[in-house]
């Protein structure tokens, strides 16, 4: 029997304001693959600082990053 492939489709959470929440960030399904995926950011570029957090709105991961000299 063939599998079904069902599309995941992610609505951005809104304020009522309009304001998109976390809607363009990239998200991560738990905390290990954000990290794999900071780490190969941190590579890339040895200037930013790329860390983790859990999203209050969507509860997924996403990546942050802090600039440094």
């Amino acid at each position: 029997m063939p599998r079904r492939t069902h599309k995941i489709h992610h609505t951005p959470l809104k304020f009522t304001s309009g304001v998109t929440v976390c809607g363009a960030k990239r998200r991560f399904a738990n905390k290990l693959e954000a990290e794999r995926a900071a780490e190969l950011k941190n590579l890339e570029d040895v200037t930013l600082d790329i860390t983790v957090y859990q999203c209050d709105y969507c509860k997924k991961w996403h990546l942050t990053r802090r600039q440094t000299d």
